[in-house]
């Protein structure tokens, strides 16, 4: 696939999803600043664990944090709800567990970026090809 083919629009709805530990959700929002800079002119916004919300919720860049949890399989539904409620157009992250691809599926967000290492199939694009492409270092 060609991946410079598949670029956000103006006023897109980009998601950065990391929920685990505090670290991970620190360096999620590292890399959702590397997307922001590239694209300034689309709506980033991050998911992660209410628990973080505070912290996410105080980087300049972000235009909204939305809540949630990744277990039980119910709480998963209930997060894919909150984000197909926020219109997202972009979902994507680096982790590499079966949440995200199943996450965003359930959610029907169209541009899915990931590293799953076992469900890669239900995303649209590897996130580190896809940065790789545009000159952005995802470290």
């Amino acid at each position: 696939m060609n991946y410079k083919s598949v670029l956000p629009k103006s006023g897109d709805r980009f998601l950065w999803v990391r929920f685990y530990a505090l670290g991970d959700a620190l360096q999620g929002v590292a890399e959702a600043f590397l997307i922001k800079r590239r694209f300034p002119e689309i709506e980033m916004s991050f998911l992660t664990r209410p628990l973080y919300k505070d912290i996410i919720a105080s980087q300049p860049y972000l235009d909204k944090v939305i809540c949630g949890e990744k277990k039980p399989l119910s709480v998963l539904m209930n997060t894919a709800s909150a984000v197909k409620s926020a219109g997202t157009d972009w979902i994507c992250s680096t982790y590499q567990g079966a949440h995200m691809p199943l996450l965003a599926k359930m959610a029907g967000v169209r541009n899915r970026l990931g590293n799953s290492r076992y469900f890669g199939f239900m995303e649209t694009q590897n996130i580190y090809s896809w940065c790789d492409s545009l000159g952005i270092d995802l470290f």
